[in-house]
């Protein structure tokens, strides 16, 4: 970066996203300054984080990833190197694939309801990246996953099925990440249900 183009960024950027810029650079012999890696992509999105999406405490979200990325300054060389869809895919999650949705669910009866629990995971499968966000967005109030393809700790989001009327559409608990829905009887009726529940205003209330 050239010293006059170097002006401008410390006029433009938020403070904290310049004094990343050049702590996370090498100054020149002329003022300019140069980096290796992805150091001038994570300054303007953080900018744009900043300045758009709110200040303070996210900040301070961002330099423990930061610390997190660098072993706590010690290791650019860890980060440095992060394509511009590697940052991406840290702030927006990994893509919502069945597969990945799946492997974050547990199923509870996890006996006796074989019939519901693969129909459960074909009518998953059947989703389009939309349907998938909005299933978890209706289940958990997110709707990402993590880059890493996890839920936090382990967790794992499940799928109850109660004793109830065959009409009623599935239900969702998103303080214990929990679905309640009664025991379709095939996976047509479970398609047709929980796809009218994703797709109803949240939080909602349907028998």
């Amino acid at each position: 970066v050239e010293l006059d183009a170097l002006e401008t960024f410390a006029s433009m950027l938020k403070e904290p996203c310049y004094k990343f810029l050049t702590q996370s650079s090498k100054l020149n012999a002329d003022g300019s300054i140069s980096h290796a890696g992805a150091v001038l992509e994570w300054t303007l999105l953080w900018d744009v984080y900043l300045k758009y999406l709110g200040d303070g405490d996210r900040w301070l979200a961002y330099e423990s990833l930061l610390e997190g990325l660098t072993a706590r300054g010690r290791r650019l060389d860890m980060w440095a190197a992060l394509t511009g869809d590697q940052i991406m895919e840290v702030f927006e999650g990994a893509p919502l694939t069945p597969a990945n949705i799946v492997a974050n669910l547990e199923f509870k009866p996890s006996y006796g309801y074989d019939v519901q629990i693969n129909a459960f995971k074909s009518v998953i499968e059947g989703m389009s990246q939309d349907e998938l966000s909005m299933f978890l967005r209706f289940a958990t109030g997110i709707g990402k996953l993590p880059a890493n393809r996890r839920f936090p700790a382990g967790q794992k989001l499940t799928i109850r099925f109660m004793p109830d009327d065959l009409n009623r559409l599935p239900s969702a608990h998103t303080c214990f990440w929990t679905v309640d829905l009664p025991p379709y009887e095939d996976e047509s009726s479970m398609s047709e249900k929980l796809r009218q529940a994703i797709a109803a205003p949240q939080p909602f209330a349907l028998s």
